[in-house]
């Protein structure tokens, strides 16, 4: 017989996140030549393409210059309070 921590109960997650509901962190995206940061927070972002490259890192501002970066999808790697979080974004021109 199985104990009780062995049996199937489907309300429960097995692991696998739920989907987020919070509003986009950059707008537009795609972008041209500035992204917008939805809050304002402080912190440091680095940026990296597609290659795995860090092509871009500063200290967070109301918005993001991503104009001398070549049409493409990058990653916008926040750090804030020690913790980082990535978002995708589009540069496309």
């Amino acid at each position: 017989m199985l104990s009780a921590a062995w049996r199937f109960s489907p309300g429960i997650s097995t692991g696998v996140g739920e989907a987020s509901s919070e509003a986009p962190f950059l707008f537009p995206n795609p972008t041209s030549d500035l992204l917008q940061l939805a809050t304002v927070i402080t912190g440091t972002y680095t940026i990296v393409d597609a290659a795995g490259v860090v092509v871009a890192s500063g200290t967070l501002q109301r918005t993001v210059d991503v104009a001398v970066l070549a049409d493409g999808m990058y990653l916008l790697v926040v750090e804030h309070q020690g913790l980082r979080k990535a978002h995708r974004f589009v540069v496309k021109r």
